[in-house]
């Protein structure tokens, strides 16, 4: 990026945007640096983000990512973005770059501590948790009450006038996948420096099910039997009430579709737990006596599974 002239004394607010791709098999890793010479070294002077993983997709919009920063002395100063992903990864996206203008010093320091937790078992629903400010950017005690202001995303949530040291707010109305939480000081003088976290809230991608059995019979019906995805890619536990199962009839002559299976009961066919195994009972091609090469997917309100093969 070229050069940008900044103050020592002043704060400042680095914001962008980041994303991986739907192609990437691991997410990718993002670390961001300020330097004053346009080297490798020189690049490095200051850390303002630690290599940190990405998670939400280019075709989800990405997420924003903040931090505030200053220096040392005058000077003129350099952004540098570092793709430090594990080996053979390449689908990192950056964009929407902007700095602030210099910060008021009267306007308060950032929350301290901020810390986003998500629900367990898939809720939506998400706490977030900080140390109120005491002093203000230049470095005095803070002589007013400071009010907070709690976006997620660019919505704002709360707007409140917390006592004591610390607070905690819990959003029970968040949406499934990355939420980004800004939490925002201010008194009369302005709004003081932005603080920003996030958390993945809700049910992510599924594992691949486990084929076990498949037999077929001459009157058109089948049974399949695998072994139930019971985690998405964040660990969470996948039950009946946030997981479903698609199978796709692939015959000799076409592709028949999907039958979507929820819970305990399919559209057209039943599934049922036996010996902690699902069980698939129904008919897979009306055809009467053909080749049938069912696959089974997972899935979620995050996406689908890779689809696995049954032969």
């Amino acid at each position: 990026m070229k050069g940008m002239r900044l103050q020592k004394g002043k704060v400042y607010t680095l914001t962008f945007a980041t994303a991986c791709t739907n192609t990437s098999w691991r997410n990718e890793r993002l670390a961001v640096y300020l330097g004053e010479a346009v080297t490798e070294t020189g690049l490095r002077k200051q850390t303002l983000i630690e290599p940190t993983l990405i998670y939400n997709r280019r075709e989800e919009n990405g997420e924003r990512r903040s931090c505030n920063f200053s220096v040392d002395k005058d000077g003129i100063y350099y952004l540098s973005f570092h793709h430090c992903s594990d080996p053979n990864m390449c689908y990192l996206y950056i964009g929407d770059i902007s700095v602030s203008a210099p910060i008021d010093g009267s306007v308060p320091q950032e929350v301290t501590g901020l810390n986003v937790k998500a629900a367990p078992g898939g809720a939506l629903s998400a706490t977030v948790s900080f140390g109120l400010p005491k002093k203000s950017v230049d470095g005095n005690a803070l002589t007013e009450p400071v009010k907070i202001r709690i976006l997620r995303g660019d919505e704002l949530i709360a707007d409140v006038a917390p006592q004591g040291t610390t607070y905690s707010y819990t959003d029970t109305k968040a949406v499934n996948g990355i939420c980004t939480y800004t939490v925002i000081p201010y008194n009369s003088k302005g709004e003081g420096l932005k603080a920003s976290a996030n958390a993945f809230v809700g049910v992510g991608k599924p594992g691949n099910p486990s084929p076990w059995a498949w037999y077929g019979d001459d009157d058109g019906t089948a049974r399949l039997v695998w072994e139930p995805s019971t985690r998405d890619e964040f660990g969470t536990l996948l039950t009946s009430s946030n997981v479903r199962y698609e199978i796709q009839r692939v015959t000799t002559v076409s592709s028949k579709g999907f039958i979507s299976v929820t819970g305990a009961q399919g559209l057209d066919a039943t599934v049922c737990n036996v010996g902690g195994m699902t069980v698939f009972d129904g008919s897979i091609d009306g055809d009467g006596r053909i080749w049938v090469s069912p696959g089974i997917y997972v899935v979620t309100v995050a996406g689908k599974s890779y689809k696995v093969a049954v032969r």
